[in-house]
């Protein structure tokens, strides 16, 4: 999970924290709602992904040779193995039953000699339901930072500088328009770029449409130029 949601704020994870909730907010607000929307279509009673599962499950327990010791307990042997399943408390020497809540293939087995539903047999936690209950809550809108109630507290300061041992990271984080050092902010304060391919003002070459500007020639100076100033500083 934490890696998942690492992945996820890889795209802000330099960002101010303010901006950064808000990005989380609204991400989170959006995954809800298309969860919610694209399980109506389906009509199943456990999810896509599990009974994908259980259909290749269902094809090995075709392998499976299947010994009733009672109306509940089985032996299944498989690939040379043998396994002990009982239906009942949902529970077999394999473990997978008791580790992940689905039956396997040995389970499975079993479950169609006594010509059973498997889907019965699959935690709760996997069915449509309960997929609908954690997405059932939608997460509220919120107007932007320009709208906010005002409130007499301390501004939220970044943590206090800390010069970690070995060598700093090349890796800056990004800096909101209006920050101190921001490119934005330069513009503001009069520090306009010059295009380097037309000589104009406000864009830069990689932006720039305009046809390039002739380069300029460089003449060299005449002999009598020369001379004049020559005698200028004799003087």
């Amino acid at each position: 999970m934490c890696e998942s949601f690492n992945a996820v704020l890889k795209e802000v994870r330099d960002k101010p924290i303010l901006t950064m909730m808000e990005w989380i907010r609204r991400y989170v607000m959006k995954r809800h709602y298309e969860k919610r929307e694209g399980v109506q279509v389906f009509n199943g009673k456990v999810m896509p992904y599990v009974d994908k599962f259980l259909k290749w499950a269902k094809n090995e327990a075709d392998c499976c040779d299947v010994g009733a010791s009672s109306n509940f307990s089985f032996e299944v042997m498989y690939m040379s193995k043998e396994y002990v399943v009982d239906l009942p408390t949902q529970t077999y020497t394999c473990g997978h039953w008791q580790l992940a809540g689905l039956p396997c293939q040995h389970a499975i087995a079993t479950i169609n000699n006594q010509r059973a539903n498997y889907e019965n047999f699959v935690h709760e936690a996997y069915t449509k339901e309960k997929y609908m209950a954690a997405y059932e809550h939608p997460i509220p809108p919120m107007p932007g930072i320009s709208q906010w109630e005002r409130v007499d507290m301390v501004e939220p300061l970044p943590p206090p500088y800390r010069k970690l041992p070995g060598r700093p990271s090349l890796k800056k984080r990004r800096k909101e328009a209006g920050e101190k050092g921001s490119t934005n902010q330069q513009q503001k304060q009069g520090l306009q770029r010059r295009c380097g391919k037309c000589g104009e003002i406000g864009h830069n070459v990689k932006t720039c449409k305009n046809p390039a500007r002739a380069p300029m020639k460089q003449t060299r100076p005449t002999s009598e130029w020369t001379n004049l100033v020559r005698t200028a500083a004799n003087k």
